[in-house]
């Protein structure tokens, strides 16, 4: 798994971390999509089956049975009608 941050979403997932009292970014499956799996990125904590990378200091996690789908992958965000929201690219 290789999966960075965008420099301008940093501050957004630290916060999100902070707030839900999490010490990680978890990239999860949440269903299957046109050109893939469709992920969700929620903060969470490391599980026993997971991948961790990390990037500017905030670790990432991804279970073994889906990291493999994220080679050069980066979570970014768009600005929403109701705040950010992330994606992975």
């Amino acid at each position: 798994m290789k999966v960075t941050i965008d420099p301008s979403t940093v501050e957004i997932l630290r916060t999100m971390m902070t707030e839900q009292g999490k010490d990680a970014i978890r990239i999860k499956h949440a269903g299957p999509g046109c050109g893939g799996i469709s992920v969700a990125i929620i903060a969470d904590e490391q599980r026993e089956n997971d991948e961790v990378v990390e990037d500017q200091g905030i670790k990432i996690v991804a279970d073994k049975s889906i990291s493999f789908f994220f080679k050069n992958a980066v979570i970014s965000h768009t600005n929403g009608i109701y705040g950010p929201i992330l994606k992975l690219k």
